[in-house]
């Protein structure tokens, strides 16, 4: 259960924009590579063409490609989403499993990035 947590959270995380923060609404891709929903890459593209995640500038606005592959990933995830309801991350509940994740795929402390922890090792964690 934890392991298809770990996965769900991470895979919503690929699906995301990183402009409004939710899942991709008619995902188009530009020529960095990166993507982002059409309306939030025309409205931050006002003034100057750039990545709004690497930065690359570009001298003149790039064609938009809808990613046909990545609006029906997005498509499919949000129903999937719905039917399987995923955990709630807040519920207390749910995080014994993801400590047992954590420990099985050895997450470095946070702070250090040396010891093993759930989040900050407890060298790092003494006063």
């Amino acid at each position: 259960m934890a392991e298809e947590m770990l996965s769900f959270m991470n895979l919503e995380e690929e699906l995301t924009c990183s402009i409004c923060l939710c899942p991709f609404d008619c995902p188009v891709t530009i020529p960095c590579g990166h993507n982002f929903c059409q309306d939030c890459l025309l409205e931050t593209w006002k003034d100057n063409y750039s990545c709004p995640q690497c930065r690359t500038h570009f001298t003149t606005k790039p064609e938009l490609k809808k990613n046909t592959v990545l609006s029906t990933v997005v498509e499919t995830f949000k129903v999937r989403s719905n039917q399987d309801d995923p955990p709630n991350m807040m519920d207390p509940s749910n995080w014994d499993a993801v400590k047992k994740e954590s420990k099985e795929v050895e997450i470095l402390c946070d702070t250090c990035m040396e010891a093993k922890a759930f989040k900050t090792c407890l060298t790092c964690m003494a006063p």
